[in-house]
């Protein structure tokens, strides 16, 4: 069995359906990271999947930063119909 799973959905979940306690050392909030982890090892162990790959966030976050510092195209009006 393969799974391709979008993380973000996930880790989404996560941020909001764990306890925002959860911490680390510098008091930086993990509970989505836990959150996920949580998800694939009850995946993995449950279905055991023969190939597992997740979407990487950090491509989002870096594509997003990207188009913010882009100068913004003017919007072309839609063509009348006839």
């Amino acid at each position: 069995m393969v799974y391709l799973i979008d993380a973000s959905v996930y880790v989404f979940r996560a941020w909001y359906s764990m306890p925002a306690e959860l911490r680390d050392a510098e008091g930086n909030p993990t509970h989505a990271v836990y959150g996920f982890a949580w998800f694939l090892c009850d995946l993995i162990e449950r279905r055991q999947p023969r190939f597992l790959q997740w979407l990487s966030m950090r491509a989002t976050v870096v594509d997003i930063a990207m188009r913010c510092s882009r100068p913004t195209k003017p919007i072309a009006s839609p063509r009348p119909l006839n």
